[in-house]
């Protein structure tokens, strides 16, 4: 799944992204499907974030 220019796959497939207890909590609600994204961290700020990635960019 793609969205802007970042690239999903199942979180269930990269937990090694996720914090320790989040780890925890999908797996025990494995019938979810949650997708996950690596971002780069320096990128908090919501304007350069969505400039890097090309979200909400001319969408409406």
């Amino acid at each position: 799944m793609q969205f802007g220019t970042l690239h999903f796959t199942k979180t269930s497939d990269e937990l090694d992204l996720v914090a320790p207890l989040t780890k925890v909590a999908i797996q025990q609600i494995d019938s979810l499907e949650l997708y996950i994204a690596q971002i780069d961290d320096k990128l908090s700020d919501t304007a350069a974030f969505c400039k890097a990635y090309q979200i909400g960019q001319n969408r409406y």
